[in-house]
């Protein structure tokens, strides 16, 4: 459960409200829940009953989240696509295609480097950061794909 409140005012001022929040979800269910109180700038994780909120110091700072989602989607989306181009052209050169890039290779190659000048120029927490992330998401999905018995774990039928 979080509690939020302004940036003006003090986090600890939603203590009673999640408190009553947290009563009501316990009586629902067998384990205690905890929470967190946050104006944005202050963070505390309580676990009502059991513990004093805890302050809390080491979030990343929403630029920080930010940026890094800001690599991922550069790694995954705008250098992927270049590089998936580069590789379809070359391992279905016969495939017809519904557009024609003007003066291909030379575009793709222009937007790669200059997609690369700005994942290399950011900062480099950041970058481990939002790779890490992106490392967590391929993770989880292997497991999905496992539990679920679903590619790259199941048997793929020719159609």
């Amino acid at each position: 459960m979080i509690e939020a409140k302004r940036t003006a005012r003090n986090a600890r001022e939603g203590e009673e409200q999640l408190r009553q929040y947290i009563a009501e979800i316990s009586a629902k269910q067998k384990f205690p829940p905890f929470g967190f109180m946050t104006n944005g700038l202050h963070h505390f994780f309580w676990e009502v009953g059991l513990a004093h909120p805890r302050s809390i110091a080491g979030f990343f700072s929403l630029g920080t989240v930010i940026d890094a989602m800001i690599v991922t989607r550069i790694v995954v989306q705008f250098m992927g696509q270049i590089v998936g181009l580069m590789l379809l052209r070359k391992n279905a050169p016969g495939m017809p295609r519904p557009y024609r890039m003007w003066l291909y290779p030379v575009p793709a190659v222009i937007a790669l480097l200059g997609w690369i000048f700005v994942f290399a120029t950011t900062q480099v927490d950041v970058i481990l950061f939002g790779i890490a992330v992106l490392a967590l998401g391929f993770v989880a999905f292997l497991l999905w794909s496992w539990n679920t018995k679903r590619w790259p774990f199941g048997l793929v039928e020719a159609a």
